[in-house]
């Protein structure tokens, strides 16, 4: 039944294309095998069509995390859909996947590869998560993207990161950030090795970004004073 599926990807994307790959679809994800139902996610995302988009949104946010993690990634080859598919990733971020890091990180991955700007928002709000595997995901979506509007939020995490890479070992590192938690002073060991994972993640953004070669956020903030009037992202 999978393998139906991929052939009728390849005669193209048209009504009975999409018709015919959802009723295979039907039989193929009642399996009681969670990689089953898995694989037909992912075969109905070869076929992009708004039919086929209707039928996959719900299993981001339902069934297990692989299940959720292979319709966040085939999201992101709908770029024909590319508004609806948005608009679906960014509302799967909370809710059930608020604290499904990897459902996350695979959204976030299919917004940058969809590279759409009204993702942004939701995309910055989670660079200053506390999971890094989400914020290194919201990063390089960012990066992805390309954006100006990008640069601000990247100086300033960059910013947080040198602080706490900065701190003394015996120091209070912890802080609040906009997503409302606070990271405890005792969990130095923890928030340290999130800075040393992300630190050269965010700088290598903004150079993606911005084509420019800066290290430090300070380096970065003087830059961006200059050049904020007249840059224009070569994406």
């Amino acid at each position: 039944m999978i393998s139906l599926i991929f052939a009728l990807a390849l005669l193209g994307q048209d009504d009975k294309a999409a018709d015919e790959a959802i009723e295979a679809f039907k039989t193929a994800v009642r399996s009681n095998s969670e990689a089953d139902r898995c694989a037909a996610v992912a075969a109905l995302a070869q076929v992009q069509h708004a039919k086929t988009l209707s039928r996959l949104v719900p299993y981001l946010s339902s069934d297990g995390m692989t299940v959720r993690i292979a319709a966040a990634k085939g999201l992101g080859a709908f770029a024909d859909q590319k508004k609806q598919a948005v608009s679906a990733l960014v509302n799967a971020l909370g809710g059930p996947n608020a604290k499904e890091h990897d459902v996350q990180a695979a959204i976030l991955e299919s917004l940058g590869r969809l590279g759409d700007p009204t993702a942004l928002p939701a995309i910055h709000r989670l660079i200053d998560d506390k999971e890094p595997k989400v914020a290194k995901a919201a990063v390089q979506a960012a990066a992805a993207i390309g954006s100006a509007a990008s640069v601000d939020p990247l100086i300033d995490q960059l910013k947080k990161l040198e602080k706490v890479l900065k701190a003394d070992a015996s120091g209070a590192v912890g802080y609040s950030t906009p997503n409302g938690y606070t990271v405890p002073a005792g969990s130095e060991d923890q928030i340290r090795k999130r800075a040393q994972e992300l630190n050269p993640v965010v700088v290598k953004a903004l150079q993606d970004i911005t084509k420019e070669r800066h290290g430090t956020s300070q380096d970065w903030a003087t830059w961006w004073a200059k050049a904020r009037a007249s840059f224009k992202a070569s994406k």
